[in-house]
């Protein structure tokens, strides 16, 4: 059955990024369906991969499958129970729709999988990272490399398929929601030494950076990240600056940190310094490349 080369599936479309891709494919003349454990609205389908569960009565409808789903590493502490539901609401999703490809005899033009930079593990600031590096150590690079495992088993069942290792995407939500009420009182922080290395995007960039490689049929691993990274002293300041006035800036001590959150303090203490290059050598070109910039478009718009 030939598909419709319009028709986009969207899994994880209920979270901040795929609502607003979904505004942005419909807006560049895309038809739009959202994998879901609740549909709510006629172009919901839903499925369950947790439990190998889906409606596939319309999936061949659909030329391009687009796969964000996996559950926030930041709700809960890293029990071992935490950690398999986490990994499982990463490569679930894939293996259900690789299954679904297989007996159907589905032919998608291109299969797109997020993963994260957290595939990198924790590195050196000076270590500047591209698509080529190997994975490193600790719980988010296991889980972004079975992440991205899952996703290439569909690449090789013939599908074309492309991975985008997401770095902090900056929003009016997410990470940055959490840190700018403090600074309503003049006060910022960064945590422990501050050294580590954000490399972050703007959300309407990483919205654009999809969008681009639909409309390319651009296969392999690109980093989406934007090509200023900067260390977490360095972020803390420059949303102080944004906000204008004059703002302490503290750390909050590693220790202190490793307490609180334990192992998930791994999120906001390990950083690398991730290279944008391959996707700009593809034609992408950023509306926020520069930190300052993006929080100021953040900030204003909200």
């Amino acid at each position: 059955m030939e598909t419709n080369s319009s028709k986009v599936l969207i899994a994880g479309g209920t979270g901040a990024i795929g609502k607003q891709l979904e505004q942005k494919l419909n807006i560049l003349g895309f038809t739009t369906s959202i994998l879901t454990r609740n549909p709510k609205s006629k172009n919901h389908i839903f499925w369950n991969p947790s439990t190998n569960e889906i409606d596939n009565s319309t999936l061949l409808d659909h030329s391009i499958i687009i796969n964000l789903s996996g559950e926030n590493l930041s709700n809960r502490r890293w029990t071992t129970s935490v950690k398999e539901r986490l990994l499982k609401s990463r490569v679930d999703g894939n293996n259900l729709l690789k299954k679904q490809i297989i007996d159907l005899n589905w032919k998608p033009s291109l299969f797109i999988s997020a993963s994260a930079i957290g595939f990198y593990g924790d590195q050196s600031a000076d270590k500047v990272l591209n698509e080529n590096n190997e994975p490193g150590e600790g719980f988010m690079a296991m889980i972004c490399k079975q992440w991205e495992h899952s996703a290439n088993e569909i690449q090789k069942i013939g599908i074309p398929t492309a991975i985008l290792r997401i770095g902090i995407v900056l929003f009016n939500g997410g990470a940055l929601k959490e840190m700018l009420p403090s600074y309503t009182f003049r006060i910022g922080t960064y945590f422990g030494d501050g050294k580590q290395v954000f490399s972050w995007i703007h959300m309407d960039d990483l919205i654009d950076m999809v969008a681009l490689i639909l409309k390319n049929k651009l296969t392999g691993v690109y980093n989406a990240v934007a090509p200023n990274p900067v260390d977490n002293k360095k972020f803390a300041y420059t949303i102080g600056d944004v906000k204008k006035g004059k703002h302490i800036i503290l750390p909050v001590p590693k220790a202190l940190l490793k307490i609180a959150l334990g192992e998930m303090s791994q999120i906001v203490l390990n950083g690398n310094r991730v290279s944008s290059k391959k996707i700009q050598d593809a034609g992408f070109q950023f509306q926020y490349p520069v930190l300052n910039e993006a929080i100021k478009a953040i900030i204003n718009k909200s």
